[in-house]
């Protein structure tokens, strides 16, 4: 159980996995890989931009096309 809330699973949604014949559990996994894919893309978005502003030269950022292209 604690593996399951250590990859956000709420209780609900634990219940509706932990056996293997229960109706709509292949549901409940399909929606929680996708909402991991979904953060794992925004926090691979999130990484891009910091290492770009950390090392942008322009003296504002929304001078800057690349950092404005994320914000956008």
């Amino acid at each position: 159980m604690l593996s399951c809330q250590s990859v956000g699973m709420s209780l609900s949604e634990i219940r509706a996995i932990l056996h293997r014949g229960e109706a709509g559990r292949a549901e409940v996994i399909a929606a929680r890989l996708s909402a991991i894919r979904a953060q794992r893309t925004s926090l691979d978005s999130a990484e891009k931009f910091l290492l770009h502003v950390r090392e942008c030269r322009h003296d504002l950022m929304t001078r800057c096309p690349e950092c404005s292209e994320y914000a956008g």
